[in-house]
């Protein structure tokens, strides 16, 4: 058995601790485990969904909750029909900040609304269609991306279709821009700071995606230059790594 580093009485071992996905992988079978993660993501997905279908009353702009429905019922089937990932998440940063991206902007409904805002009706329906695209762009990227879906830093099949003519990761820009609209509606130093760190995490995710796109998924590279991002895309570097990955495991 491996000795993990956080039995009581022993020093923390940084390298032992992120061997607790590899240590876990080894009690369970890779199918079940991978069985585990999907039935996992559809039940929460589900969850929200129903939450969300019952918060209709809560929204000025309908268009809004109907497309976050639309995305969370996106979200279940994605789950349900993505394919085995050829190469998994590696390393324990790489498996909690994409977790933590992806919770973060709830933050940002923390603070309420602001007052002057809801009296400026142009500058509110502003706001709520520039939420209205976000959402709309992040809810056609899951639709494109279908078999490729995941949360974590993982390799599945090269998306081409939809959004990602035009953009390499257009599900993030989605949702750095229904974010950054959110922060406008509910204003506060402390949403500013949640929006910088959350855009931080998000490219992040990206630069660790591309990565691993890049060593795992032939064609991507010839994809990714013709695909528009904060950054250029960078060369690919190495060889394919000779790693020993089980591809049925994967988030």
């Amino acid at each position: 058995m491996d000795q993990i580093a956080l039995a009581a009485g022993k020093k923390f071992c940084p390298a032992a601790f992120s061997r607790l996905p590899t240590f876990a992988a080894k009690l369970l079978a890779a199918e079940t485990v991978q069985r585990i993660i999907t039935g996992s993501g559809i039940l929460l997905f589900a969850g929200m969904l129903f939450v969300r279908v019952s918060q209709i009353s809560r929204f000025q702009l309908k268009a809004v909750w109907l497309e976050e429905v639309a995305l969370y019922a996106l979200f279940v089937l994605a789950y349900a029909l993505r394919t085995r990932p050829v190469h998994r998440a590696i390393g324990w940063w790489r498996m909690l900040v994409p977790p933590l991206a992806a919770v973060l902007p709830f933050a940002l409904l923390l603070t309420p609304v602001s007052p002057g805002l809801i009296t400026h009706t142009c500058e509110l329906h502003a706001v709520l269609w520039t939420m209205a695209l976000g959402t709309a762009l992040t809810a056609w990227s899951v639709a494109a991306a279908r078999k490729a879906f995941s949360i974590l830093v993982e390799c599945r099949v090269l998306c081409r279709g939809g959004p990602y003519r035009c953009f390499r990761h257009p599900m993030y820009l989605g949702e750095i821009l229904t974010a950054l609209a959110v922060c406008v509606w509910r204003p506060s130093p402390s949403n500013a700071i949640v929006f910088s760190v959350f855009v931080l995490l998000q490219c992040v995710r990206a630069r660790w995606e591309e990565t691993e796109l890049l060593e795992f998924l032939p064609g991507y590279e010839e994809f990714a230059r013709s695909a528009l991002w904060f950054w250029p895309i960078s060369a690919r570097s190495g060889q394919r790594s000779s790693r020993s990955i089980d591809p049925a495991l994967g988030t």
